[in-house]
């Protein structure tokens, strides 16, 4: 029996539509130890597996009668879990250059083909860490940047004959070996490709010689290149999460539907990664960074910049201007009166929301503490002798104006005594 931490770390990597039987999943079976374990794990986790399952199995004949076998056993283990099972017959076995390649295709294209015919996105593969650490190895000894660190995904899509796949692959925390000792200990019959022994293929090389030499230095090579791939990865959908705010940002302020292309995308790429300190982007939209922040400037009449920068809580932003503004989450404050007009405290009913910062707009207005109704930004700004013509930084909630900064704070957002905790809100002068 497999351990039940185990069983709940392959459950959390599976589509909940998947586990629940909503969507057919195919699966890949080579008939070696990886897709045996993999669909003994899937006929376990996935309600009603003979009917939302369906196995799929290539016949390359590069091996001639042991692919043949390989074949037979497939065969054999589906009847007997009662699986569905889809064969696809072909031959490469004359081919001399790029067989990789050529093989993947086919690969793809059977599971497009079983896509389509059993209304399903989602294909599964037996991929586990040591193939991981291999494809790294690959792209390394090739010449990669960032993105071939972090190696195979948990789960990606892929546009393969104008059709999405949904990859996924459960086993990528999993250790060859274990996997092998599982299938053994419980009599999970697998196949053994003879050709993986063979060092002709750079794969083969990297597995049988050279990372076996390299754990001679370090042990835990394997673990190691693993955390290193998991740490690219979360710096990969740290860019991604930032990018469609940025994007969500960038059409909030334009009056008019524009199309980013992929070349609009790197450049927000760029901007997030430090490769640029700026791009402009369609709509006289140019997305900024000061190195700490990211904000988007639009110019309106070749005299005004417009910005918006979200204020994550607890965190900090850079404004255009230099100044940083700090938020924190105080528990059970003791002293509200604050006399420092760049240092306040709003009610903890602002944590949940989205907090923003921009410039001002004609027609602002806002309900300033100690008044009786709404005064236009305009006229507080006019009273502290402020240049109306100046691009003055406000504090937002969605269509409600929280502080103008160092100035007013509205009346809405001032912090009630019975409050458990607030929001401690803090400008200060950047000293880089």
């Amino acid at each position: 029996m497999l351990d039940n931490s185990i069983v709940e770390k392959i459950r959390n990597n599976i589509s909940k539509k998947i586990v629940n039987g909503e969507k057919k999943a195919i699966v890949g079976y080579s008939g070696g130890s990886d897709s045996r374990f993999l669909v003994e794990i899937l006929s376990t986790i996935v309600k009603d597996p003979q009917k939302n399952l369906v196995i799929c199995h290539i016949n390359y004949g590069l091996r001639n009668l042991e692919s043949d076998k390989d074949q037979q056993l497939v065969k054999k283990i589906c009847n007997s879990l009662n699986l569905n099972l889809e064969i696809k017959k072909c031959s490469l076995s004359k081919e001399l250059k790029g067989i990789q390649e050529k093989a993947r295709k086919i690969r793809m294209d059977f599971f497009s083909d079983l896509s389509t015919k059993y209304n399903t996105n989602y294909c599964f593969l037996g991929h586990n860490i040591n193939d991981q650490i291999e494809t790294i190895m690959q792209n390394i000894i090739r010449g990669t940047g960032v993105k071939g660190l972090s190696g195979m995904k948990y789960t990606n899509s892929i546009y393969f004959n104008k059709k999405k796949l949904i990859l996924s692959r459960p086993l990528l925390d999993l250790r060859k070996k274990f996997i092998e000792e599982y299938c053994t200990k419980n009599n999970l019959e697998f196949c053994v490709d003879s050709s993986n022994k063979k060092n002709i293929y750079n794969r083969n090389l990297l597995r049988n010689k050279i990372i076996p030499e390299i754990e001679k230095i370090n042990p835990q090579f394997v673990e190691a290149i693993s955390n290193l791939s998991k740490n690219v990865n979360n710096l990969d959908e740290n860019v991604e999460a930032q990018k469609k705010r940025i994007i969500k940002d960038y059409k909030s302020l334009i009056n008019e539907e524009k199309f980013l292309g992929r070349n609009h995308h790197e450049m927000i790429n760029n901007v997030i990664t430090n490769k640029s300190n700026s791009e402009n982007l369609p709509g006289d939209i140019t997305i900024r960074s000061t190195g700490k922040s990211i904000f988007l400037e639009s110019k309106l009449n070749n005299k005004s910049e417009n910005y918006k920068i979200f204020l994550p809580i607890p965190g900090e932003i850079f404004l255009p201007s230099g100044e940083k503004i700090t938020s924190k989450i105080i528990i059970k404050p003791k002293n509200l009166k604050l006399v420092n007009k760049n240092y306040i405290y709003i009610s903890s009913k602002y944590i949940d929301k989205k907090l923003f910062i921009r410039n001002r707009i004609n027609g602002d207005k806002m309900h300033p503490f100690g008044t009786e109704k709404n005064i236009r930004v305009k006229k507080l700004l006019s009273d502290n002798k402020v240049s109306i013509k100046s691009n003055y930084p406000l504090l937002c909630s969605e269509n409600e104006i929280i502080w103008l900064i160092g100035l007013r704070q509205s009346n809405k957002s001032v912090v009630l005594k019975t409050e458990k905790k607030v929001i401690e809100l803090l400008v200060s002068k950047n000293s880089v």
